[in-house]
């Protein structure tokens, strides 16, 4: 017997999601405790199986690795908060968001790829070369990623004709996040590791201070994977941050993730000003 798909698993929740929005009252709310319950104890359950996996299981992290490299696995995990999602999967639930107003106009957005603080789109069908049509929808599409992705702070539009990955294709500027944002002073340069880390709490902020190669970066002190500290995580020689708990890499720069494509560490934008590592509080 032939495994179900991954899409044909996927439209057949949505279905029976439509069905229990469609109930009547009280039926709906009572329907919806329910699916709120189940989701509550398979998401612990989850969480729990990989905590088993990670820490009492020879080649646990490679095996994680590997398990969230399947779609449908990879589905689950960030459903259940196992894993974070990254910038270019928020900025692809942001869009589905707004795909029926873009279909309205009969057309169609491609999310081309996203480079923080950038992210690249397409726009085909009947918008694509009407100025007045594409302008609103630019606004709505790109007000709706900034809205998602902290670390997107303004949005180019390829041209449609581009082929994808055309990192040299024309581009038009559309929106841009606008914000002051605040400076916090942080710790003295020279109290960092040179590589390695610093963590550095800012009010509630629980932060962690990466040096590497005279270059400093700042994210949320918290792996990706279900959300351990990184207070004790390694700085290579190559770049890399690695986490002390399950292995998992990032790159010290950007905190992307070099084990699972797509998730990221929540990152905060830093700078060394006269000795000091100063870091604003607005997320990138």
């Amino acid at each position: 017997m032939s495994r179900p798909a991954f899409e044909d698993l996927a439209n057949e929740l949505d279905v029976a999601i439509a069905a229990v929005d469609s109930l009547p009252e009280p039926a709906r709310t009572k329907a919806k405790n329910a699916t709120e319950a189940l989701e509550r104890f398979f998401s612990e359950a989850v969480a729990q199986q990989v905590r088993i996996l990670r820490d009492q299981v020879e080649g646990g992290s490679a095996a994680l690795a590997a398990l969230a490299a399947d779609p449908l696995v990879r589905t689950l995990f960030l459903a259940t908060g196992v894993l974070r999602p990254g910038p270019t999967e928020r900025a692809e639930r942001a869009l589905d968001l707004v795909r029926p107003y873009v279909r309205s106009h009969w057309g169609e957005v491609e999310l081309v790829r996203v480079e923080p603080p950038v992210a690249y789109l397409r726009f085909k069908g009947a918008c694509d070369g009407c100025v007045g049509s594409l302008s609103s929808l630019e606004d709505v599409v790109g007000q709706a990623i900034l809205a998602a992705v902290a670390e997107v702070e303004r949005i180019e539009v390829m041209d449609a004709a581009a082929v994808v990955g055309d990192r040299d294709a024309p581009v038009a500027m559309s929106a841009t996040r606008r914000h002051g944002g605040t400076w916090l002073e942080g710790p003295r340069f020279e109290d960092v590791p040179a590589p390695g880390v610093l963590a550095w709490r800012a009010g509630e902020r629980n932060l962690l201070i990466v040096s590497h190669q005279g270059s400093v970066s700042c994210f949320e002190n918290a792996c990706a994977h279900l959300g351990m500290p990184l207070d004790r995580a390694t700085v290579g020689s190559d770049g890399t941050l690695r986490c002390p708990w399950h292995g998992f890499t990032y790159d010290a720069r950007t905190g992307e993730s070099l084990n699972l494509p797509g998730v990221q560490l929540l990152s905060y934008e830093a700078r060394v000003t006269a000795g000091r590592v100063m870091i604003r509080l607005e997320r990138r």
